[in-house]
């Protein structure tokens, strides 16, 4: 099925259009619907995860991999197809959208270690993540196993920045779906803080591409 999903999203236009997300109304949740619709007009996007590569860099065989598995319903093909072609509709917007973005990741260690799918599905992951971090858009964080513990760890989290005296959104992902929150300006400052601290963990990113390329050599 991976190749069938690689396909599928490969034959998509190679920028989707805005609002392009309407045409998933009847088929994603609407917790789903709503992190995207707030997600297209963002100019900033932090995204960070404690334990798997996060949505926006997850190659087609991952997320094909991924999703049934971290799934508390029991998806069919079809709706593993869908899931996959509208993550990687997601990324297509962040990177090449018409309207321009700066892309935060920050992941766990972890993330590079946990086996998904195939030993050939990780290493072209990984190798999608060297590659990813150096787009000029992208700034890239792995926090290594030694890292002290952080509020981070309780769970994954996305901040939607927008500028222009907009208020920010923050997105948390949980087992039944997504939530999004609005006005909440405390919680915001602390998520604020939270992620500017993880990514003074390798500002330059050095370390980073280190950590991942030793994942990479271990699985080849």
């Amino acid at each position: 099925m991976a190749s069938e999903i690689g396909a599928a999203a490969t034959s998509d236009p190679a920028v989707p259009s805005h609002g392009w997300w309407k045409n998933y109304h009847e088929i994603v949740p609407d917790g789903y619907l709503e992190l995207i619709e707030a997600e297209e007009d963002a100019t900033r996007i932090v995204h960070f995860h404690p334990t798997l590569v996060p949505v926006l860099l997850q190659t087609a065989e991952y997320a094909t991999a991924v999703s049934p598995a971290t799934s508390l319903k029991t998806l069919t093909e079809t709706d593993v197809t869908t899931l996959v072609r509208v993550r990687m509709l997601r990324q297509r917007w962040a990177l090449h959208g018409s309207r321009p973005k700066e892309l935060v990741f920050l992941l766990d260690e972890t993330a590079l270690r946990r086996p998904v799918g195939s030993r050939e599905t990780m290493r072209d992951q990984l190798e999608h993540l060297l590659t990813i971090a150096d787009h000029p858009a992208v700034s890239l964080t792995v926090l290594p196993f030694r890292a002290r513990p952080h509020a981070g760890h309780l769970g994954p989290f996305m901040l939607l920045e927008y500028g222009e005296g907009l208020d920010d959104v923050l997105c948390f992902e949980w087992q039944l779906g997504n939530v999004v929150v609005r006005g909440d300006q405390d919680l915001m400052a602390r998520y604020h803080a939270l992620s500017a601290d993880l990514m003074r963990a390798d500002a330059q990113g050095a370390a980073t591409k280190r950590l991942i390329a030793a994942a990479l050599k271990e699985i080849q």
